[in-house]
């Protein structure tokens, strides 16, 4: 098919400057395994870095598959919807849609209220 592209699992983008969060630290970039907010028009879009990515530079950012991704404070269940905290880099639960929460998966491994951690389906339909 002359139109194909990709399958859709990744995005390419320049790495932001600063993620919250990230150990990269602010203006290096993101590092592997950072969960990622993109802002474009009408919301947001998540993915999570696939490798150490220098601020600029063009990196691969997972849309689809499962991660462990760091969490507000707060039980979560399997099956919840989560949302992603652009000014923190951590899901919630709260939709938060005036907030500028941008949709990102579902819990497939349940969390305790003190985990600073879950599991998440991405869903990159979204």
């Amino acid at each position: 098919m002359k139109n194909y592209v990709q399958r859709g699992h990744a995005i390419y983008e320049p790495a932001p400057t600063t993620v919250p969060g990230s150990a990269a630290g602010a203006g290096n970039g993101c590092l592997s395994g950072d969960l990622v907010c993109f802002p474009i028009s009408g919301g947001g879009m998540v993915g999570v870095a696939g490798a150490d990515t220098p601020a600029g530079v063009v990196g691969a950012f997972h849309l689809v598959g499962i991660f462990v991704l760091p969490k507000v404070a707060g039980a979560m269940a399997v099956g919840q919807l989560v949302y992603t905290d652009p000014g923190q880099a951590k899901v919630t639960t709260a939709t938060g849609a005036s907030s500028g929460f941008v949709k990102t998966g579902m819990v497939t491994k349940a969390a305790l209220s003190g985990d600073t951690t879950v599991e998440v389906r991405l869903n990159g339909a979204w």
